[in-house]
């Protein structure tokens, strides 16, 4: 990098870090669209690919109908892989509402990928699981990895785990209205507001 490019990078630099001492709002607006903008990326794709995955496996079950034979041992293997490998996030759901209730440590990603393989590979074999669940579970570990690079408060990281879950039940063909409801059922008026605006602006960028 030559010295004029050096000096340049320095001044624009230094010019954003005064305008974000000037008007720190500004800042917490940046942040935010950063933040809805990978969130809506992270989500909105990991809502398709399990959305597809879910039609596929349906699709293979009804041609495939033997396969409905093997559903005691497709159990056994989740169970035992929970047993083994999921004791940090077995607790499923309870784990998120914890987390948006009491926020301690960040939510383990294996949780995405767990509910998602036991759903899967329910759904294959013929069992019956929900979709909202995996969504809840998804949604929370997959947006929980945000919580530390942003540097983001407790309060913070309550708004960004209940947008999240918000915008995976939209995904996954939920009323905007129930979603609402979802997230006016944490928050006061005004936490409700700012949780509304993460979720619309993450839809919209997804």
């Amino acid at each position: 990098m030559s010295t004029h490019q050096s000096l340049s990078f320095k001044h624009t630099f230094t010019g954003l870090s005064n305008l974000f001492k000037k008007y720190p709002g500004f800042s917490f607006i940046v942040k935010w669209l950063l933040i809805c903008s990978i969130l809506g990326g992270l989500i909105g794709s990991a809502s398709a690919a399990f959305l597809t995955s879910l039609n596929w496996v349906t699709s293979f079950r009804e041609q495939h109908k033997w396969i409905i034979w093997l559903l005691p041992a497709a159990g056994f293997l989740i169970g035992w892989v929970y047993h083994h490998y999921g004791k940090s996030v077995e607790s499923g759901n309870n784990l998120i509402l914890k987390s948006i209730h009491q926020p301690a440590n960040k939510i383990p990603l294996k949780m995405a990928v767990f509910v998602y393989a036991g759903t899967i590979l329910t759904h294959l074999f013929g069992g019956s699981a929900g979709r909202e669940g995996t969504a809840i579970q998804m949604a929370g570990s997959i947006a929980d990895q945000l919580s530390k690079p942003f540097r983001l408060t407790n309060e913070e990281r309550r708004i960004l785990l209940i947008a999240s879950v918000a915008r995976f039940w939209i995904c996954i063909r939920h009323t905007f209205s129930r979603c609402c409801i979802w997230i006016r059922s944490f928050f006061n008026w005004s936490d409700t507001l700012q949780c509304y605006s993460t979720c619309l602006c993450s839809f919209h960028l997804c």
